[in-house]
C-alpha cells in the first residue's frame, strides 16, 4: 500500500477545528463549575471541618406584630415576612384615649417607635421574632402625680434632716498653713461650742456668751490661741484655733483646722403643699426611691419639682447641661458696687419685674429666638446659656412647655440698700434659707426696706429659667447641711439657682454643692447649669412616674 500525500494545509485545518470544539467544551465547564460554585455557597458554609446549612440566605423570617390597645391596619395584630436582618417598618396606631408606653421584641431584634409619625419600626431580625407595641390610657399629668405619690398634710422641718449616723464628724488638721486676712468678716472668741448631733456646727463664745458681731480689723498678739470662724456665720462648719499671726497683723499665717462634717437623710418623702402666687401648689420632698416624679420628655429625663398654683408642671433635668458657665460676667474693682450682677436681666428700662408686671421674655419659636423688647433688659450670662441650650434642644417641642414663672427675688427687706454706693446688700433669700429656715414659693416684689424697685432682677415670664434656693430648700436640701445621695435633686458639682445673696464691690448667688445649699459665690465663679421648665397644664402622659416607668409626654 502506497503512503498518502501529506497535504499541510488540510491538516491544519482539522487542529484548528478541534482546538475550537475543546475551547467552547472548556468554556461550558468552566460556567458549569462557577454556577455550582455559587450555588454551594448561598447554600453552604464550610465550618473549618464539614460543610453547614445557612439559613441566613435560604430562609425568610417572620416578624408577627402586636398591638396592646391599638392597631395595625384594621387588626391588633400583622405577620410580615422579611429577609434576614432586613430592616422593616409599619404604622402602628393606638386606640382613641390612649398613648405610646413601650415596645418590645424577642430574639434580639432591636425596635424603635415614633410617637409623632406612629412608624414602628424593627431592624436586625435574626429568626421569627415577636414584637410588642404597648399603648397605655392616657391620663392628665397632674392627675398622674397625684395618684401616684404620697401626699403629706404637716410641715417638714427645713432646718435640718434625718441623721443617718450616731452623730456629725469632725476633722482636726493641727498647725496648717493657712492665709487668712483679717479684711475678710470674721467672729472671734476665747472659747467654741460644738454640736455633734443634728447640726454639726461650731458656734465662737467670749465669756460663755455667742459672739453676735463680726469684725474686720487686724489680728492682735492677743488673739493667739482664741477661736475663729471666718466669714459672715456664727455657727460655721469650719473653724480655727489662732497659733501664728504675720509681722503685720493682716493674715493669719498657722492655725489648727476644725471641719464639721454631717450627713442626712431627708425627712419625710413625699408631696406637700404650699401656696404659691397662682394658687395652691404641690411640691416633691426627699428621697428619689420614694418618690415617683421622673418624667420623659424631649429625649431627656427630668424630675418634678411640683404642681404649680396654675396646674402647669415644673420640671427640673436630671443632668446638667455643662460645667463652665459664669452667672455674670464682670470687670472687677474693688471699690465699684456690682449690685445688679446678681440680676436675670439688668438695666430694666421699660418697666421692672413686679407681680403685677412681670418681665415677660418673648420666644418666637420659627426664628429660634428669645428677646427682652416687653422690658428692654440686658441679658445675664446664665440666661443667655439657658436660652441656647432651649433653641438647640427643646424648639420642636416648644408648644408643651409653658410661659413659666421665675423668681430672681432681690429684695432686702431687713438690709440697708444704696444702688450708687458700695453698700454692702442681702437679698430676702438669705433670711428665709439660712437664718429663719422658712422657705417660701410666692416671690417678694424687687425692692429694699424703702419700697424702692429695683431696675434688676424679680419676676419673669419665659420658657426656661432655674431653681430658687427656696425650691432647693423644700425639695430637702439645706443650707451647709448635707442631705444624702438619695435626695431626688443630688447631683455630684457645684450648680447654680436663680437665689442672689448678696452685693456690694461682688456679687454672689445661691449655688447647689452636691446635696445642699450653699451661698457666697461670686458670679464669677465656674458651675454647671441644670436648666428649669414648665409644662403646660393639659399635657397627658402614660406611665407611673417611677424610674422603670417615667411619665412619658404625648
Amino acid at each position: 500500500m502506497g503512503l498518502k500525500k501529506f497535504n499541510a494545509k488540510k491538516e491544519i485545518k482539522k487542529l484548528k477545528r478541534r482546538n475550537s470544539k475543546l475551547k467552547k467544551i472548556g468554556i461550558i465547564g468552566i460556567l458549569i463549575g462557577t454556577i455550582f460554585i455559587i450555588s454551594s455557597y448561598a447554600l453552604y458554609s464550610y465550618t473549618g471541618s464539614s460543610l453547614a446549612f445557612d439559613s441566613k440566605v435560604s430562609k425568610k423570617i417572620q416578624v408577627t406584630i402586636k398591638a396592646e390597645n391599638g392597631k395595625i391596619g384594621n387588626d391588633t395584630s400583622k405577620k410580615v415576612e422579611t429577609d434576614y436582618e432586613q430592616t422593616i417598618t409599619e404604622e402602628v396606631i393606638s386606640d382613641e384615649g390612649y398613648g405610646y408606653e413601650s415596645v418590645s421584641c424577642d430574639n434580639e431584634a432591636i425596635a424603635s417607635y415614633n410617637k409623632e409619625t406612629n412608624i414602628l419600626t424593627v431592624k436586625k431580625p435574626t429568626k421569627d421574632t415577636e414584637c410588642r407595641v404597648k399603648f397605655e390610657q392616657l391620663q392628665k399629668l397632674k392627675d398622674a402625680i397625684l395618684a401616684h405619690n404620697t401626699i403629706k398634710e404637716e410641715t417638714p422641718d427645713f432646718s435640718k434632716g434625718e441623721p443617718l449616723g450616731e452623730d456629725c464628724s469632725q476633722n482636726i488638721t493641727e498647725d496648717k498653713t493657712v492665709s487668712l486676712l483679717s479684711t475678710n468678716r470674721y467672729f472671734i472668741g476665747d472659747s467654741f461650742e460644738y454640736s455633734n448631733y443634728d447640726n454639726g456646727l461650731y458656734t465662737i463664745k467670749n465669756g460663755g456668751i455667742k459672739v453676735d458681731n463680726y469684725i474686720t480689723t487686724n489680728f492682735t498678739d492677743n488673739d493667739i490661741d482664741k477661736y475663729i470662724c471666718m466669714g459672715a456665720s456664727n455657727p460655721c462648719t469650719t473653724m480655727y484655733k489662732i497659733k501664728e499671726i504675720s509681722e503685720d497683723k493682716t493674715r493669719i499665717i498657722k492655725a489648727d483646722e476644725y471641719i464639721s462634717t454631717c450627713k442626712s437623710k431627708t425627712q419625710g418623702s413625699g408631696i406637700y403643699k404650699a401656696e404659691d402666687d397662682q394658687g395652691e401648689s404641690y411640691y416633691f420632698r426627699g428621697d428619689r426611691n420614694e418618690l415617683n416624679n421622673n418624667v420623659e420628655f424631649a429625649g431627656k429625663n427630668w424630675k418634678i419639682l411640683r404642681i404649680n398654683g396654675d396646674e402647669t408642671i415644673r420640671l427640673i433635668l436630671n443632668d446638667k447641661i455643662g460645667s463652665t458657665f459664669k452667672f455674670n460676667d464682670y470687670s472687677y474693682e474693688s471699690s465699684t458696687p456690682q449690685h445688679d450682677k446678681v440680676g436675670f436681666t439688668m438695666g430694666n428700662t421699660k418697666h421692672q419685674c413686679t407681680k403685677d408686671n412681670p418681665c415677660e421674655v418673648a420666644y418666637d419659636s420659627n426664628n429660634n429666638s428669645f428677646n427682652n423688647e416687653n422690658f428692654g433688659g440686658e441679658n445675664s450670662d446664665i440666661k443667655t446659656a439657658l436660652e441656647t441650650w432651649y433653641t438647640n434642644n427643646l424648639n420642636d417641642v416648644n408648644e408643651k412647655i409653658a410661659q413659666g414663672y421665675f423668681c430672681n427675688d432681690t429684695s432686702s427687706p431687713n438690709y440697708v440698700y444704696n444702688q450708687s454706693s458700695t453698700s454692702f446688700v442681702r437679698y430676702g433669700v438669705y433670711d428665709r434659707v439660712v437664718i429663719k429656715k422658712n422657705p417660701i414659693l410666692k416671690c417678694p416684689e424687687p425692692v429694699d426696706n424703702s419700697n424702692n424697685i429695683r431696675p434688676y432682677g424679680g419676676i419673669y415670664k419665659t420658657k426656661i429659667g432655674l431653681i430658687t434656693s427656696d425650691e432647693m430648700n423644700l425639695a430637702g436640701l439645706s443650707w451647709n447641711y448635707g442631705a444624702d445621695e438619695t435626695n431626688y435633686l443630688y447631683n455630684g458639682s457645684w450648680w447654680w439657682s436663680l437665689s442672689p445673696n448678696n452685693s456690694s464691690n461682688t456679687a454672689s448667688v445661691f449655688a447647689g454643692k452636691y446635696d445642699y445649699i450653699h451661698d457666697y459665690y461670686s458670679t464669677l465663679n465656674y458651675f454647671a447649669v441644670v436648666p428649669v421648665i414648665n409644662l403646660n397644664a393639659d399635657v397627658q402622659v402614660v406611665g407611673d412616674g417611677s424610674e422603670e416607668s417615667p411619665f412619658i409626654i404625648q
